[in-house]
């Protein structure tokens, strides 16, 4: 099997484009049984509240029908402002916790509805 990495934009770019086209070119070359389609590795840092901060990453197609959300905490005493997860700086026991799931597509599509919800409960209360 062959995997090609995408970006979040490029994923979502996939019907405006002749990507549909390109793929079945690449599939005809001789060798290619199989074309897997999986995102790039894109994190989100997240450390508005220290004791809280972390990363978080959201891959789609490492297992069929899945999308994988990843977090991983990092020990509050750790600034991470001009970090990320990779930095030499970061030491094994700066990460206090890891989490890892795989959600099925009704799943995430319920999660994107969660998080929209927050989002604008928490826009309507910085109006008021």
């Amino acid at each position: 099997m062959e995997s090609i990495p995408w970006t979040s934009r490029q994923l979502n770019q996939w019907l405006l484009s002749d990507a549909p086209a390109l793929a079945l070119r690449h599939a005809a070359k001789p060798g290619v049984k199989r074309i897997r389609y999986i995102m790039k590795k894109d994190r989100i840092k997240l450390n508005s509240v220290n004791y809280r901060q972390g990363f978080i990453e959201v891959i789609g197609g490492i297992h069929d029908g899945c999308i994988n959300i990843e977090t991983t905490q990092i020990h509050p005493d750790r600034d991470i402002t001009n970090i990320d997860l990779e930095s030499s700086s970061l030491r094994d026991e700066d990460v206090i916790a890891n989490t890892e799931v795989e959600l099925s597509l009704v799943e995430a599509e319920s999660l994107v509805l969660q998080l929209q919800a927050a989002i604008k409960l928490v826009k309507d209360r910085g109006r008021a």
